[in-house]
């Protein structure tokens, strides 16, 4: 019996111990010759942005009612696949988008259904 209890309050000690910390995971392609790269964001939320002209959508896998388009593109014609690419920040509703040809960066807000998603950041 004292086994039993002894085996319980460790068991209880350790669950306490452990800190529920959501971990984002970003993924960023490796090849450059794809067209489309999945940020994961948030639980069954990812973003797809397309490499070639920065288009991004929130796709969410388990409802696609709720997907949305974020952003339309930012060049008229589309360029090489890789041009653009995100990095997140701290907050998991920003992130940085780059256009790697240009050198122009904008920055992400999607939480929101704003007009103003994107701002692009100046370097004065």
């Amino acid at each position: 019996m004292n086994r039993l209890v002894i085996f319980l309050l460790l068991a209880l000690s350790a669950l306490c111990s452990i800190k529920a910390d959501y971990v984002r995971d970003v993924v960023v392609p490796v090849a450059t010759n794809s067209n489309y790269a999945f940020y994961p964001v948030y639980t069954d939320v990812f973003l797809r942005l397309d490499t070639r002209d920065g288009k991004i959508d929130a796709i969410v896998p388990t409802k696609p009612s709720k997907n949305r388009a974020l952003t339309s593109a930012l060049v008229s014609s589309p360029g090489s696949a890789g041009r653009f690419e995100l990095y997140p920040t701290d907050n998991m509703w920003e992130w940085v988008l780059t256009d790697k040809t240009t050198g122009e960066m904008w920055l992400l807000r999607w939480d929101s259904k704003k007009e103003d998603i994107l701002k692009k950041v100046t370097t004065d």
